[in-house]
């Protein structure tokens, strides 16, 4: 990828190479990952402890309602990041894998409440660390 010379703010992908398809394979994953944090944050601040979540005891004992918090604001995170990817932002590449940390350990830690998610929402944050990692190899 290299730097547009009209808006410094904008990656524009090398022509001919496979990079556009990396970001938006990641932009798309992003806010997948996001929205999938979001439908689980609902569940958690909203639903009955007993008939959406999978009782357990767990080293990370939280209550259900801060693990809902904490997938709330991981998931719009990683949708505005997602959207930022989208458009080519600069910003939003370096942030993509960061979140995509944070999102990936925040779901390990939360996975007994809701292994089918937490293995969906995973599998998702790997791929788009995998994704912008290959972005941000390329050369300027």
């Amino acid at each position: 990828m290299r730097f547009a010379p009209t808006d410094r703010n904008r990656l524009t992908p090398m022509a001919g190479d496979t990079s556009m398809a990396f970001s938006l394979l990641a932009g798309l994953f992003l806010i997948l990952s996001g929205s999938f944090h979001i439908l689980l944050s609902l569940a958690a601040l909203i639903g009955d402890d007993q008939d959406v979540m999978v009782p357990t005891r767990y080293s990370f004992d939280m209550n259900l309602t801060a693990w809902g918090w904490v997938h709330l604001v991981t998931g719009v995170v990683a949708v505005v990041i997602g959207v930022g990817i989208l458009v080519n932002r600069r910003w939003a590449y370096v942030l993509g894998v960061i979140v995509a940390g944070i999102s990936a350990v925040a779901t390990f830690a939360s996975a007994p409440w809701s292994p089918f998610w937490a293995l969906l929402i995973i599998a998702f944050d790997i791929l788009v660390i995998w994704a912008l990692s290959r972005e941000l190899q390329e050369p300027y």
